[in-house]
């Protein structure tokens, strides 16, 4: 009949067996959605909920009121707290009130569809539920249909009209796991043998990766990620990444002159690794890293080849980029989605990772003969600092710098956001080993210059990886935006997470100021007992009695929501400084948006208008960031009448912010002429001294040496016209535009002679 019959067995569990028919299409219509373990089974009993969760929280959409109370009815026996409303605004404003374990979404509904309405929820300001799962209840089944909410970014979809069974099976998937309270089996048929129980119980499709992912520990233990570790080969003996070694220690063994070497595990272990995890899956994705750097996906696959429900993909990424793609792989795996579509999509994702790292030292890759003992050197005597950048499943030059650690730290998070590049704002990853906090947060700020995300999660690097890398090493690892946004944050976004918790995700400075404030003293109110509350009543009492708190800095400044903006930055330094440096860079933005506009360059007004809109959300500007969206949108849908229409418009108000800012970054008149007075005048030796030594760093694309000059003259009144040429040298060292520098610097020699 040319078919085929396999079978996977596991030793001790069981056996299953396919038999696979050819047979003819006699009608290409879809058959629809097939249940086996509806057949079979009287329906003599009216539908018995399988679970409560009184304290689980529901929202339904719809504008049919009849369906709202038949699915409200449907989920009466849950004990849920089932909340309804007729249109997508309705919800958007209960979205602001509520926070939703499962948000049931109608599609086709007048003035804002659930697509649109799902668009504005992922993307609504102050919303309680932009992580929140969303499932699409429609009356179109078809492939289409189904790829379209896919891509639209719903976490699943409903037939209509819908079942108890097929409500409550998808409820399942996301209500958290704390909230449920299984009820015991409903009572089968007398005599009936139900073979679908065991089969399914286990999960449609698990996501597997080694311990070289270098995805935050308490994250994977959330998700039941299964990890299988890399070996650390010593002297002393060989060692379990991550379990029985972890960075740290590997490092302090290595700065002893001893050596160490990482490799993946062996086929056997791999081929045990891959029949646990079946006996409570269908099929197992196992996720490897690039070959250039390990054999972890030729000895997955040769292990693989003993299942039949078992895919491994070449990540062709290296650390936290491959952990990217492991959350993408998660996600995807609670759709409803078959293996293939699962992989499908995620060999195009993985186009769109971005892998790369800085290394403060070539010694440890030299040790390992990832790079020649000569080269190695030759770095060393010069004082290079070496990028790597892993492309196409090979690891390659990055990039190069001469100078200080920190000038090439600089220029190498410069480099990994070119203009022509917009990341995908969701997150972004810094792996690292043996690096300080103190430097890790000023990596944070260099990035926000560079780039918004809402996420910088750090993450320590595996020992395995830190064995071929060496201290003082880290890495940049995120994914280009696309035209589907995968939302990886509501991995990370969790309510009331406690210190420790958000240690172990290697989220810094998530929580306001405030908030830190207020979790403090809801620890005290609830560890104090009758003391704390006499003491919580005095506070009150003096508290009606004192004078009004004293405003904060950014309070009432026009058109900037401090709050947010500090939310958005990490905390209130580093919004001090983003509020600087865009105040700063607001002449020579303007020049170039304008000059793009002028020449008609839409490619690069596009490009230079998304980095301003990024820029103008960070520090709380939400209406100028609004507008720099919509010509952004405008610019890749090549909607050129629509930017000529508002172009002059937006530039008013972007440049307004140089007076609405003045106050903030710069000194009223009065204070400047006071303040200067007591300054003592620069001499033309020390302006001269200054103009060579900006010339030299200009020459040398060195920021940190231009940083140094203008440092020396900080101190001293600079008179006219001296004053007004280092403005304009201090704007073009804003932006970076060493051209200009030395343009201006030309300028002035020609004047002198």
């Amino acid at each position: 009949m040319d078919g085929t019959i396999t079978v996977d067995s596991i030793y001790g569990e069981g056996s299953t067996f396919t038999v696979t028919l050819e047979q003819k299409i006699s009608d290409a219509a879809e058959v629809g959605e097939l249940k086996i373990h509806n057949y079979g089974k009287a329906k003599k009993h009216a539908y018995e909920s399988s679970f409560t969760a009184p304290e689980a929280k529901v929202l339904i959409v719809d504008d049919n009121e009849m369906n709202l109370e038949v699915e409200k009815k449907l989920l009466s026996g849950t004990e849920m707290q089932v909340d309804t409303v007729l249109s997508g605004k309705a919800a958007l404003a209960r979205t602001l009130r509520n926070r939703y374990d499962v948000i049931l979404m109608d599609h086709l509904m007048p003035e804002m569809d659930g697509i649109e309405c799902l668009y504005e929820l992922r993307n609504q300001n102050g919303s309680l539920n932009q992580s929140a799962p969303v499932v699409v209840l429609t009356a179109n089944a078809g492939s289409e249909n189904r790829k379209l909410y896919h891509l639209a970014g719903f976490d699943g979809y409903l037939v209509k009209p819908v079942s108890g069974a097929a409500l409550e099976e998808m409820l399942l998937k996301y209500i958290p796991e704390e909230k449920l309270h299984i009820r015991g089996r409903v009572q089968k048929m007398s005599g009936a043998i139900d073979t679908y129980a065991g089969y399914a119980r286990k999960a449609h499709i698990v996501i597997s990766c080694t311990s070289m992912c270098d995805l935050p520990g308490a994250l994977v233990e959330d998700l039941g990620i299964p990890i299988i570790p890399f070996h650390i080969r010593t002297e002393k003996g060989s060692f379990k990444d991550g379990i029985q070694m972890g960075a740290d220690e590997l490092i302090r063994y290595m700065d002893t002159g001893a050596d160490a070497v990482s490799s993946p595990p062996e086929i056997a272990e791999y081929t045990e690794f891959f029949s646990e995890i079946l006996k409570s899956a269908h099929h197992l994705i196992h996720i490897a890293i690039t070959t250039g750097m390990s054999d972890d996906y030729y000895r997955a696959s040769e292990a693989a080849e003993a299942f039949e429900n078992v895919t491994v993909i070449n990540s062709e990424s290296l650390s936290s980029a491959t952990g990217l793609l492991v959350l993408v792989a998660h996600k995807l795996s609670r759709q409803d989605l078959s293996v293939g579509e699962v992989v499908q999509e995620l060999e195009l994702f993985k186009k769109r990772l971005r892998c790369s790292f800085i290394l403060d030292s070539t010694e440890y890759m030299a040790r390992k003969g990832r790079i020649s003992e000569k080269v190695s050197r030759v770095v060393h005597a010069l004082g290079l600092h070496v990028s790597l950048a892993v492309k196409d499943d090979k690891a390659g030059l990055g990039g190069i710098w001469q100078g200080s650690t920190k000038y090439a730290y600089k220029r190498y998070i410069r480099k990994t956001f070119p203009s022509d590049i917009i990341p995908d704002p969701d997150i972004v990853f810094v792996t690292y080993a043996d690096i300080s906090e103190e430097t890790l947060l000023w990596i944070k700020e260099e990035i926000s210059r560079t780039a918004y995300f809402e996420h910088v999660v750090f993450q320590q690097a595996s020992a395995a990886i830190s064995s071929n890398c060496g201290p003082g090493t880290f890495g940049i690892l995120y994914f280009v935006k696309g035209n589907k946004s995968y939302h990886l944050t509501s991995f990370i976004e969790k309510e009331d997470v406690d210190v420790e918790e958000a240690a172990g995700y290697g989220i810094l400075e998530q929580k306001s100021d405030n908030g830190a404030q207020e979790m403090i003293q809801e620890g005290d109110k609830s560890a104090g007992g009758d003391d704390t509350k006499e003491e919580t009543e005095e506070t009150e009492e003096t508290e009606k009695t004192v004078a009004p708190v004293e405003q904060n800095w950014y309070d009432g400044i026009e058109g900037i929501d401090g709050k947010l903006a500090i939310e958005n930055c990490g905390s209130e330094d580093s919004f001090q400084t983003v509020v600087k440096i865009f105040y700063d860079s607001i002449g020579t933005k303007s020049k170039e948006l304008d000059g793009f506009f002028e020449a008609g360059d839409w490619k690069n007004y596009t490009i230079k208008v998304h980095a301003l809109k990024s820029s103008a959300k960070l520090m709380g500007a939400m209406g100028l960031s609004e507008k720099a969206f919509a010509l952004e949108m405008a610019g890749k849908e090549e909607n050129i009448p629509f930017i000529r229409e508002n172009h002059q418009d937006f530039m008013e108000q972007y440049r307004s912010y140089q007076e609405i800012l003045r106050g903030v970054c710069g000194e009223p008149a009065g204070e400047e002429d006071a303040t200067q007075s007591e300054k003592p005048p620069a001499d033309q030796y020390l302006l001269e001294a200054f103009y060579e030594a900006v010339k030299e760093g200009a020459q040398a694309m060195d920021c940190d040496l231009i940083d140094e000059a203008f440092g020396e003259v900080e101190a001293y009144e600079i008179p006219e016209p001296d004053a007004s040429m280092i403005r304009e040298i201090k704007e073009k060292a804003d932006g970076f535009d060493y051209q200009g520098i030395l343009e201006i610097l030309d300028k002035r020699n020609d004047i002198d002679a």
